[in-house]
């Protein structure tokens, strides 16, 4: 799991930090930070697809009722033209 991994690099950064490695510190947060970078990341992506498939969703409902629309126009002006 990314948020286990990510938390034990935050825990192992913490350690070194308050043993004076800071260079250790360092890379340890370097580590977690990524991680959850990356998970952000997925969650955009995951949002963004939802809503390109909610728009393309409603594109094909709105051309469906175009359609609609466009078939009953000429189903009535063929009714009333005769």
């Amino acid at each position: 799991n990314i948020f286990v991994s990510s938390g034990a690099y935050y825990y192992l950064a913490d350690m070194h930090k308050k043993d004076g490695n800071y260079l250790k510190a360092f890379l340890y947060k370097e580590k977690s930070d990524s991680l959850l970078e990356v998970t952000r990341n997925a969650e955009l992506q995951k949002q963004l697809l939802d809503l390109q498939n909610k728009y393309e969703n409603d594109k094909l409902i709105l051309e469906n009722k175009q359609i609609r629309l466009e078939n009953e126009k000429q189903t009535y002006f063929y009714l009333y033209s005769y």
